[in-house]
């Protein structure tokens, strides 16, 4: 509450205490879900990758590359195997599967 000489320390303290309580447990949340986000955004372009890469499999290549959102994604057929490598949070992380 607010009177003639300003707020109170007791209001200040426990405007402080909710704040750091909101911020404290927000912001991690917040934080993972982007991040399980991202992974999940990464994995649905490994799929798109995969199924350009069947077609063009259908049309002769056995290997090509593909940018989406500033990652490269380099596919290559070996035998029945296809291979997708890309970065994955700065590291290199690779997809096989096999058809």
């Amino acid at each position: 509450m607010k009177n003639e000489q300003g707020f109170s320390f007791v209001e200040t303290i426990l405007t402080v205490s909710i704040l750091m309580l909101l911020f404290g447990t927000l912001l991690p949340i917040s934080y993972q879900m982007m991040s399980k986000l991202n992974e999940r955004k990464q994995d649905m372009h490994v799929s798109f990758v995969s199924h350009q890469a069947a077609i063009g499999r259908a049309k002769g290549l056995f290997s090509g590359t593909r940018v989406l959102d500033n990652v490269e994604y380099n596919w290559q057929w070996q035998t029945r195997t296809l291979c997708i490598s890309y970065l994955r949070a700065g590291n290199p992380n690779n997809s096989c599967e096999t058809y």
